[in-house]
């Protein structure tokens, strides 16, 4: 099994990556994976959208290795921070070069916020892009408040909530990554 985590903020001193980077550290410790891959948007820094790929008369460099890793992936874990009310405006971005390469594959979705609601806003408009192209969307979801306070100065993770409920949706996306591969 193969799970992308998208990391989807390009935003200095972004918290959202720790999390992603943390998730990544996990998922590496489960048998049943055998390989995980980081996608950083911040590491591609694609131009604003003008078509999506395999409709560009230009390249885009970094374009078609994003996309075959998305291809060639299992399941995603989708993460981004919750900006004015939605997902971070550099994910959508990205993600909008690219559809088929996310139909009938199993995604789950993470939002980051330092409030209280754990980027709930970000998690509807990721969800509803999730379903719109076609993804199979894991029930199970994680909203990370505060996220100030989920990490020590060390990067360890230090809250206790937040530690469970990744556990639980890891486990659940691999669970039904499984489901559908069988």
């Amino acid at each position: 099994m193969h799970i992308v985590v998208i990391s989807g903020s390009n935003r200095i001193g972004r918290k959202s990556h720790d999390v992603a980077n943390y998730l990544v550290d996990r998922v590496k410790e489960r048998s049943e994976v055998k390989r995980v891959t980081l996608l950083d948007v911040h590491e591609y820094a694609f131009p604003v959208l003008e078509e999506r790929r395999g409709r560009l008369d230009k390249e885009i460099e970094g374009l078609e290795e994003f996309g075959q890793t998305l291809e060639k992936a299992d399941a995603l874990v989708i993460v981004t921070p919750e900006y004015n009310g939605g997902m971070a405006g550099s994910l959508k971005n990205t993600l909008d070069y690219f559809r088929k390469e996310f139909d009938h594959k199993p995604m789950t979705a993470v939002t980051v916020s330092s409030g209280n609601f754990g980027g709930v806003n970000a998690l509807h408009q990721l969800w509803f892009w999730m379903q719109y192209v076609g993804g199979i969307v894991s029930p199970q979801k994680l909203l990370v408040s505060n996220v100030n306070d989920v990490f020590d100065d060390e990067g360890n993770a230090v809250d206790e909530r937040f530690v469970r409920n990744s556990g639980k949706t890891i486990d659940d996306l691999i669970w039904l990554t499984k489901k559908i591969m069988d």
